[in-house]
């Protein structure tokens, strides 16, 4: 298999696109690329209040409030061009999950296809329990008569998936995954499949979760979330820290032009003369990244050095692998896991030495356990892990993602960053990144584990290796 990523989107508290964040971490050390005490106005904290008792030893998340890595307040409307009339009534993961797959739309110029063949796999993990709450709150204090009728349809799961759909627009195939915490990389395997079976020339794939209330009192109390930041991999990690956003793709078969080449092609036939599809293209990675701008525009990326190409929200990429196990009693364990790398390994042709980094680790003891060992049993420890929960949380749904979009951005300038500070990497079960990491940056392995047995893994090849 080998699908081309040629558009991207990410809406994150660490930044707008892959390239500002990966600019922002490859810069700092682990601790000052996190989310200070005293944030940007767009950061804060997720108040808790209220709640009482301990759960397992350990104080409810309600009892002191967690940290969490949170956007603050968030209008759509800000980043997109939209009726505010018909977006009023969407809620925040929804939005969130609207602006990063527009951006990933607008960015392979996929308004040159048909919307009846552009298909969109949208994970949510958690994505609808504020929502939910909300609504069914009011249904028990109020009555069923004084509930909100437009509230209701966004306590479906699929209903961020048809908010997509409707305002992209895409007509295709619309399908909605929840696995947890590998959401996002399930949302990918979906796409893929759509595009093998010819059902859709292009998929608009990713995930979205909020750092709502509701969900982190659920978390806490189930013994997932710490009171301090995450340490991936860590002997001393006690849980992950909230975040939320979204990250979205657009996926497209290797062996076909994409909307964006064609977009491209016909830009620079029109400079041509107009001698039609016989002119010369500029290529895959030349093409992603000038992300279907306008004529001038395009000329102006490729007559600018690398900063100005920065500016777009592309990066040439292929999903080339992706496995998915599942372990129905618990947690997903080491072998299940390893199942999962080793499909998304076979699906690519690659052996285990031609992968230059591994994208996994939440904090979660259990979870980290079971991934260090399954990426011992696959690699043996010659592969730097790299983990972002540190700086970024977990948003149940869109981590995975965000972070592949990022790290495979760090990759392409030829380093992989740091994941904790060098003293705690040290102690890391698996060989954890400390410090921004010299790489060839062609080959990344992204690994999730769900608390509820799935495990997914996805095997990225970076266009510019």
């Amino acid at each position: 298999m080998k699908m081309k990523v040629t558009g991207t989107g990410i809406v994150s508290p660490l930044g707008r696109t892959p390239s500002e964040i990966a600019t922002r971490i490859l810069s700092a050390a682990p601790e000052e690329a996190r989310p200070a005490s005293n944030p940007p106005p767009h950061l804060c904290p997720l108040p808790l209040e209220g709640g009482e008792g301990r759960v397992r030893g350990k104080i409810a998340v309600a009892e002191f409030g967690a940290p969490s890595f949170r956007l603050g307040p968030f209008n759509a409307e800000d980043f997109v061009s939209i009726d505010p009339d018909r977006f009023r009534i969407l809620d925040r993961p929804t939005s969130f999950a609207f602006v990063a797959a527009r951006d990933a739309y607008d960015a392979a110029g996929l308004n040159r296809l048909p919307p009846d063949r552009i298909g969109i796999s949208c994970g949510i993990g958690y994505a609808t329990t504020g929502v939910n709450a909300a609504f069914f709150s009011d249904a028990l204090d109020l009555g069923p008569r004084m509930v909100s009728p437009l509230l209701f349809p966004l306590t479906t799961p699929s209903a961020v998936a048809g908010a997509l759909s409707i305002f992209l627009p895409a007509a295709g195939p619309t399908l909605t995954v929840s696995a947890g915490s590998a959401s996002d990389l399930s949302s990918l395997a979906r796409a893929a499949e759509m595009l093998e079976e010819g059902d859709a020339d292009a998929v608009v794939a990713g995930a979205a979760g909020d750092a709502d209330e509701t969900l982190a009192r659920a978390l806490g109390t189930a013994g997932l979330l710490s009171g301090r930041t995450p340490l991936p991999f860590h002997p001393m990690a006690d849980g992950t820290a909230l975040g939320e956003g979204a990250a979205f793709v657009v996926l497209e078969s290797a062996g076909t032009d994409s909307a964006l080449e064609d977009k491209t092609r016909s830009l620079q036939n029109a400079g041509a003369g107009g001698r039609g599809r016989g002119a010369p293209s500029l290529g895959t990675a030349d093409a992603v990244r000038t992300m279907g701008l306008s004529e001038d525009r395009t000329r102006s990326l490729h007559s600018a050095g690398p900063s100005a190409r920065e500016e777009t929200n592309a990066l040439p990429a292929y999903l080339v692998g992706i496995g998915e196990s599942f372990e129905h009693e618990s947690l997903a364990g080491a072998r299940t896991i390893a199942r999962a790398i080793e499909d998304a390994l076979a699906q690519s042709g690659l052996n285990p030495e031609e992968i230059d980094g591994i994208l996994a680790g939440t904090g979660i003891r259990a979870t980290d356990a079971a991934e260090a060992e399954a990426v011992r049993r696959v690699f043996k420890d010659r592969v730097p892990v790299i983990s972002l929960r540190g700086i970024m949380g977990e948003s149940f749904g869109s981590t995975n993602l965000m972070s592949a979009l990022i790290v495979l951005e760090c990759g392409r300038r030829g380093f992989w960053p740091a994941s904790l500070p060098g003293p705690r990497a040290r102690e890391a079960l698996v060989p954890l990144t400390a410090q921004p990491t010299p790489t060839r940056g062609r080959t990344l392995l992204v690994v999730a584990t769900s608390a509820s047995g799935h495990a997914a893994a996805a095997l990225f090849t970076n266009g510019m290796g």
